[in-house]
């Protein structure tokens, strides 16, 4: 989660592991009052600690709300209603075009429970960048990398090149529906 934050803004790298962690203890201590009772794990860090680096949504939000960003759009694949997901991206799409975006962080199930047990969830980084275009900041690449365009016409859309819009909405489709990913926007405040 710290990663996906820090990638998020770009270097240099800021969210430490102290300043996440004072977050979610402060989310916590807040939780407890509001809820009148003591709560013995943190719900906002892994229940292993703060070393697995694995943080709430919540946690990232506020973080990213000292550098200024909000979070404009939670965009979930529901299968009950397939179409949603195409209704969802072009009001996204939309507000990018007209709002501006600094990027998404995405977040995947590791797809086992016992992985999810022991790890959590992976969340990483899309980012626009100087050059006007999107990149994947994903821990698990080997370095960033332009979010890939469709090489040839699916028959559904013309193809797309690599880090425009075209490229990162069908990216973000193909995420949310083949791996189930929750995506969050983030904007400038």
């Amino acid at each position: 989660g710290r990663h996906a934050v820090n990638n998020l803004t770009g270097p240099p790298s800021w969210a430490t592991t102290e300043l996440m962690s004072r977050i979610a203890d402060e989310l916590k201590n807040h939780q407890e009052r509001e809820a009148g009772l003591r709560l013995y794990i943190n719900p906002y860090r892994h229940w292993a600690g703060a070393w697995v680096g694995m943080w709430d949504i919540n946690v990232m939000i506020e973080a990213l709300k000292q550098r200024g960003l909000r979070v404009t759009h939670h965009i979930i694949y529901n299968p009950n209603l397939p179409n949603k997901i195409n209704e969802d991206l072009f009001d996204l799409r939309a507000d990018i075009i007209s709002l501006g975006s600094r990027g998404f962080i995405l977040n995947e199930t590791p797809g086992s429970w016992l992985l999810e047990l022991l790890s959590g969830n992976h969340w990483y980084a899309l980012r626009f960048n100087t050059d006007g275009l999107w990149i994947n900041c994903d821990s698990r690449l080997q370095h960033p990398e332009l979010i890939p365009g469709s090489p040839q016409s699916s028959g559904i859309s013309a193809p797309d090149t690599p880090g425009t819009l075209d490229a990162l909405m069908r990216f973000l489709r193909g995420r949310a529906v083949e791996s189930g990913a929750q995506l969050f926007h983030f904007r400038d405040e």
